[in-house]
């Protein structure tokens, strides 16, 4: 198995596809695959079951079904002694076959990965990173004159490259530009989104919303797996929250904003607006039914904790991977019942949601946010 994850980490981060974060959401659910319904193969739960049923039956004990992870039992777990694996020769050669082919897949990707060569890139990239020169705009042909073409260059002369002064409050424009803030950070966090995910975004949201009553359940069922459908599908942009102004090498720039709390609270609001767009259409339908107001409040708190969360992590971890390892990870687990974790009301019991209460949910969500203030001014302080 170390093999096989050290195998499947390198192959990742080698194909273009996979390489940034729907890689590591894909690896979540092929792992929970092969712990769940193919771990016979790559993780040897074959014939671990087999021999501990065999050990069963030996002390006349009803073989149970074999699990790993939450699974929900009506009866008190009962203890068997097993006295541990005699390994077959066929699991020994599967073994030495499965490692086999984790070491060629961990060496084929050195036939096309140029490294950081730039005599092995793409032609096409580098025409278009040329023509992005050559057809800049004034402003970047201004930035490729010599300091001292450049009016006012003298006086920036002898500072650091990454240095910056922060504008003085009272040099600060009112808060009447606050909604072309908002707008630019929305605008920001959804660049180069393609149409085909705001097709699929807007499917589920219609089928959300148009869903038939005798499908939804006495319950709502549907509609719940519907929302649960719609607040996975942005993961990638969530993630954005918090880590691309580092990941770009934006800090320098956006630390001289004097007004760092207004940036702060627009980019969370710029979240707050794709999370609830994305599950408008589930919202209007569990609003339309008059008994479903308990509903409405958990989608409410789960809105503000989606951003809150994402933006919490992107700022301490400074990178994207953080959300999508633990948000797939805590939807997962919401999806399949298990209450604790339900943040968006999808875990029901008589109609209503059995997770935490929608108030703790929006408590945690504001204690997130406030958290992520803090670590902004501290650093923005101490600059």
């Amino acid at each position: 198995m170390l093999v096989l994850t050290a195998a499947a980490a390198v192959l990742v981060e080698t194909v273009p596809v996979l390489r940034g974060g729907l890689g590591n959401i894909a690896w979540f659910f092929v792992w929970i695959a092969f712990a769940i319904a193919g771990g016979s193969v790559p993780l040897g739960f074959g014939a671990v079951r087999t021999s501990m049923r065999l050990a069963m039956a030996a002390k006349h004990l009803h073989p149970a079904e074999f699990s790993v992870g939450f699974t929900q039992i009506a009866h008190p777990l009962r203890v068997f002694t097993w006295n541990g694996l005699a390994p077959p020769g066929g699991l020994v050669a599967g073994r030495l076959v499965l490692i086999t082919v984790c070491c060629v897949l961990a060496v084929v990707p050195a036939a096309w990965f140029g490294r950081f060569d730039p005599a092995r890139s793409r032609p096409r990239a580098q025409a278009a990173s040329d023509s992005d020169v050559l057809a800049g705009d004034a402003g970047q042909q201004t930035a490729l004159l010599p300091e001292a073409a450049v009016p006012g260059a003298s006086q920036t002369a002898g500072l650091p490259r990454h240095a910056y002064r922060p504008l003085p409050a009272r040099d600060a424009r009112p808060t009447r530009a606050s909604g072309r803030l908002l707008a630019g950070e929305l605008r920001i966090l959804i660049q180069g989104t393609s149409r085909w995910w705001w097709l699929v975004a807007a499917v589920l949201d219609v089928a959300g919303l148009l869903v038939p009553a005798r499908l939804a359940g006495p319950y709502g069922a549907s509609t719940a797996l519907l929302l649960a459908a719609a607040w996975i599908w942005p993961v990638l942009i969530w993630s954005r929250l918090g880590a691309q102004r580092r990941e770009n090498g934006l800090d320098a720039l956006l630390g001289a904003y004097p007004g760092s709390y207004r940036q702060v609270a627009a980019e969370w609001l710029a979240g707050l607006a794709l999370t609830a767009a994305t599950g408008l259409g589930p919202l209007l339908r569990m609003a339309a039914a008059a008994s479903d107001g308990p509903r409405v409040a958990a989608w409410a708190a789960g809105a503000l904790f989606i951003p809150s969360l994402a933006l919490l992590l992107g700022s301490v971890s400074r990178s994207r991977r953080l959300f999508q390892a633990l948000y797939v990870a805590l939807w997962y687990a919401a999806v399949n019942q298990l209450a604790a974790a339900d943040y968006m009301g999808t875990v029901l019991v008589h109609g209503r949601p059995a997770g935490p209460s929608p108030l703790l949910t929006a408590g945690i969500a504001l204690a997130m946010l406030t958290l992520t203030f803090t670590i902004r001014a501290v650093r923005h302080a101490t600059r």
